[in-house]
């Protein structure tokens, strides 16, 4: 008889602990399905991401043959000033103008004398001829710019 009621007795002890697994698994299926309704919602609530959409080729050109008809170097430049090449970074506005004119080798304008003279005609070329063409849809692609200026940039105002 001792047997018997051992057996019933773990009997009832596992059928509990059975009950109990479940209860836990129910709980569980439960709360994830509350986290999963969140996440949902936050996401129907979220903003939309803006993705950047990058400039074309033809709004690239437009932007360089525009800056271009304004780079003038000074009269009786040589070829060897013409051949200085200066890159710059431009921090733009949406409006197309500009708010700061970076030049990417700052310490060549007070040690070399035709990188100034051209640095410093890219930078009248650049204020000359803002705002810049760009379109304000493409912002996040063009408010930070890079232009490279150099002889082949020259020629393109020529065009």
């Amino acid at each position: 008889m001792n047997g018997v009621l051992q057996n019933l007795a773990q009997a009832s002890l596992a059928k509990k602990a059975d009950e109990t697994k479940k209860a836990r698994q129910k709980q569980d299926k439960l709360a994830m399905a509350n986290q999963l309704s969140a996440a949902v919602g936050e996401a129907i609530r979220a903003p939309e991401s803006t993705s950047v959409l990058p400039l074309g080729m033809s709004e690239i050109d437009r932007l360089l043959n525009h800056i271009a008809k304004c780079f003038v170097l000074p009269p009786g430049a040589t070829e060897e000033l013409a051949e200085q090449v200066v890159d710059v970074d431009l921090e733009l506005r949406r409006d197309g103008s500009v708010e700061k004119i970076i030049f990417v080798d700052s310490g060549r304008l007070t040690t070399d004398r035709n990188y100034r003279i051209v640095a410093l005609a890219a930078r009248r070329a650049v204020l000359d001829c803002a705002p810049l063409p760009l379109p304000p849809e493409k912002y996040e692609s063009w408010k930070t710019l890079p232009i490279g200026f150099n002889s082949t940039f020259m020629q393109r105002g020529t065009m």
